[in-house]
């Protein structure tokens, strides 16, 4: 028993060192590193209204470059400024993209190691390194001050609505609720319908088929087809034992009305001041300008590489399209349908644009002289001046509505030639076959006997008198 005390004083001891250690030893790593699980990463942010400004960066992931593209505020309007600020109606579509990146939270940490990035899809695309690349979008205010900053990679597998997501410079990787589809391409930002018409107001389509090969027009062929009251498309010159097949001229007037556009490039200013009637000097930027997209003078007109279009609505706005040269462009990001190759001959081609007035689809109306009333008629006095004054009442009703048309038509054309005075357009390639038919190609066995219609000449679009 004497070595109790002595025993006791060494247990005594251990407890008071395990005490020690448990008070004195470091927080668990474990509990650091979910710390901010199930919290919002941006908790400031609060009204989607206040972002001014979305920047995405993608990365081509055949060519392993970055991709960046941008729309903001500018002068009270939104405009994309990798495209020469382009202006486009993405009000809506910037809500909706910056409510869902609004109260965004860090609902799973996946990983805490840039070793898993790659795997994850939440490489910085800005690295340029394209396999596990993710998409970088950023929200900024009117001041520039980023509202939010993320880099988005892949659906989190087993978890429908879920993206793999981190911050720039954070290692860590969630998995968060977030229904996003965010894209770096022009066509995807900018709305359909450049012509700002319905398939229905189509009232005329002319096609003139030619090229241009070296310095020279060669015509290929020039067909118009005109709608009657009934909605049904009629051609002049039809070949006996054929008829307009009216699906396939629907088609290509639904691709018209609802052109997707590509890409946009800014004309020149000279160009710009020429069409906008400013100025008649055709300098040597003009013509490079011009020749450089595929267009030329021809007897003070325009005519492109691959023909044009001319299409009128029934209040008499006509649409001249204006095909020139086709070519490649990493940089257009055209999308392909599944199951279609990416590699494409031509990705798209250039369009010059303009709208003129076309009268002959909405005549003046005839007013006869007002009939005066007779002194003292006779019945049948009193009566045919009634029919006479009716009748005037109907040809002065129709004029007026008339008058209203073409004024509602003329403010249309300036506000529509003010636009595309600025810009070449760029189709995409697989829009422009679609549209581009020879006459054959809309003609089908005749079933039944169909009225033929004839048509009239191809409307010639002229640029003002031009000084070299």
């Amino acid at each position: 028993m004497k070595n109790t005390p002595k025993t006791i004083a060494y247990l005594l001891i251990a407890v008071a060192l395990c005490a020690v250690a448990i008070f004195t030893a470091p927080k668990d790593a474990t509990d650091e590193i979910f710390s901010e699980q199930g919290t919002e990463f941006y908790p400031d942010f609060k009204e989607a209204k206040n972002a001014a400004a979305l920047e995405v960066i993608g990365i081509d992931a055949k060519l392993g470059k970055m991709i960046p593209f941008k729309v903001a505020v500018k002068d009270g309007r939104w405009v994309i400024p990798s495209y020469s600020n382009y202006p486009t109606d993405v009000e809506n579509k910037m809500e909706h993209t910056a409510v869902k990146l609004l109260g965004l939270k860090r609902d799973e940490l996946r990983s805490s190691l840039p070793s898993d990035h790659e795997e994850l899809g939440v490489l910085n695309p800005e690295k340029g390194i394209a396999t596990g690349a993710g998409i970088r979008v950023t929200l900024k205010d009117l001041n520039g001050n980023k509202l939010v900053d993320y880099i988005i990679g892949k659906e989190v597998e087993g978890k429908s609505g879920y993206r793999y997501m981190r911050t720039p410079g954070q290692s860590k990787t969630y998995a968060v609720k977030a229904d996003l589809k965010l894209s770096t391409k022009f066509s995807d930002w900018v709305e359909t319908g450049l012509l700002e018409m319905e398939s229905a107001d189509a009232k005329e389509l002319t096609v003139n088929d030619y090229s241009v090969t070296q310095g020279q027009l060669v015509q290929k062929g020039q067909f118009m087809l005109s709608r009657d009251a009934e909605s049904n498309w009629n051609a002049n010159k039809v070949p006996e034992g054929k008829e307009v097949n009216q699906e396939k001229v629907n088609n290509v007037i639904y691709e018209i009305a609802n052109l997707k556009l590509a890409s946009v490039r800014r004309k020149p200013d000279a160009l710009i001041e020429v069409l906008s009637g400013k100025s008649n000097q055709l300098t040597p930027e003009v013509q490079i300008s011009l020749q450089s997209n595929g267009f030329y003078l021809n007897q003070g007109g325009i005519v492109g590489d691959e023909g044009q279009f001319v299409v009128v609505k029934k209040n008499g706005v006509a649409y001249i399209i204006i095909f020139g040269v086709g070519f490649n462009d990493d940089s257009i990001q055209i999308a392909s349908d599944k199951g279609e190759k990416d590699d494409k001959s031509v990705s798209g081609r250039y369009m010059f644009i303009t709208a003129q007035y076309d009268a002959s689809i909405n005549p003046e109306p005839k007013v006869p002289a007002q009939p005066k009333e007779p002194e003292n008629p006779t019945p049948e006095q009193t009566k045919t001046y009634e029919k006479t004054l009716a009748e005037w009442n109907a040809a002065k009703a129709d004029h007026e509505k008339w008058a209203k048309t073409k004024k509602e038509a003329g403010e249309e054309i300036e506000k529509l030639k003010k636009r595309f005075n600025e810009w070449y357009y760029v189709v995409d390639n697989k829009s422009y076959e679609k549209m581009k038919v020879k006459f054959e190609d809309i003609l089908k066995n005749k079933e039944k006997k169909t009225e033929e219609k004839p048509g009239g000449a191809t409307p010639n679009f002229q640029l003002p008198q031009l000084k070299q």
